[in-house]
């Protein structure tokens, strides 16, 4: 047994290659120009629906469908609700989305199944730990904002079932750096 801590960063597995995988599915779907004109013409819009989308992958929601509203506005090829529903019925989401005025409308599940190469990167980079070393381990703390992410949570927990697994939120994280900072003699 071993009371040792081994760290292990999420540096490119962390919450932004989350909304790349977002990012990528929208472009996929309403093409690199008219991301570019969002990203950069309305630039507060493009904000707004990335945090929304962090927003939902930081709950852990009863809902069975994933609202976001989408600034079609913003889009001039894409303008109309038509012509984006077109693009999805033509695309590998086809009957994984819908549009009903300015709201793309998923299944959780399907929602969910965009985020599976950046939780796969995560789960990969504790498999990277020598064997030995994990063998050894007893507990997972994770902690940060990617780790209150119920997503990951769930993969980490199915991954390694038989460790004990903590989620420290960036709140009780802050809590106990200022407990033992208090404890520390000056």
């Amino acid at each position: 047994m071993s009371d040792e801590i081994l760290k292990i960063g999420f540096v490119q597995g962390g919450l932004q290659s989350f909304i790349c995988e977002f990012e990528s599915c929208i472009t996929n779907l309403i093409g690199d120009e008219a991301m570019q004109i969002l990203k950069t013409c309305d630039f507060s819009s493009y904000t707004e629906l990335m945090e929304n989308v962090i927003r939902i992958l930081l709950k852990d929601s009863e809902e069975t469908d994933i609202l976001l509203r989408f600034p079609f506005a913003s889009i001039v090829d894409y303008s109309t609700v038509s012509s984006f529903q077109k693009a999805i019925d033509m695309s590998a989401h086809v009957g994984k989305m819908k549009v009903s005025g300015i709201v793309i409308k998923w299944n959780k599940e399907d929602f969910y199944e965009l985020f599976v190469k950046p939780i796969k990167r995560i789960i990969r980079s504790f498999m990277n730990v020598p064997t030995r070393d994990m063998e050894e381990i007893e507990t997972i703390i994770i902690c940060g904002t990617l780790a209150e992410c119920p997503l990951v949570q769930n993969a980490v927990k199915r991954s390694f079932s038989t460790k004990r697994i903590v989620v420290l939120t960036d709140d009780q994280v802050k809590s106990g750096a200022v407990y033992i900072g208090h404890m520390s003699p000056i």
